[in-house]
């Protein structure tokens, strides 16, 4: 994306336990690996989850529409905090979990696997959905 619209990218996240780097950081660091100059990269090195980074990110991306690069799990949660915060959001999901639409593959390793990042983000939507109504 950003060598077809040559626009800044904004990483975010803080420092998590038994990291040597923040998550804005190490994003920080693999956008440079893939050639993005530094200049362009614009780090919010805080924040323990997905609802402190978007407070974070508030003053900077208030009443702003921008494109959201995040696992297809964690999409629609990710993009419902950062519309609290007034931002407006394009969706770009990556990292698909299922192969050929089928979720629920079986029982296996990668199933489970799967199936743990469903119920992570079910949960969190759940916690979200709370924490505005009530």
């Amino acid at each position: 994306m950003y060598r077809e619209h040559n626009i800044p990218i904004i990483v975010s996240g803080g420092l998590l336990a038994n990291r040597q780097l923040t998550e804005a950081e190490a994003n920080r660091y693999f956008l440079l690996k893939l050639g993005i100059p530094a200049e362009k990269i614009v780090m919010s090195p805080s924040g323990l989850n997905t609802q402190q980074e978007t407070a974070a990110l508030r003053e900077l991306l208030y009443g702003k529409t921008v494109a959201l690069v995040t696992s297809a799990s964690h999409q629609l949660r990710a993009k419902r905090h950062l519309e609290l915060q007034s931002v407006r959001v394009i969706p770009i999901p990556v990292d698909f979990l299922s192969e050929n639409g089928d979720l629920w593959a079986g029982p296996d390793l990668k199933s489970l696997a799967r199936s743990h990042r469903a119920f992570y983000e079910w949960l969190g939507l759940a916690q979200q959905y709370f924490s505005v109504h009530l």
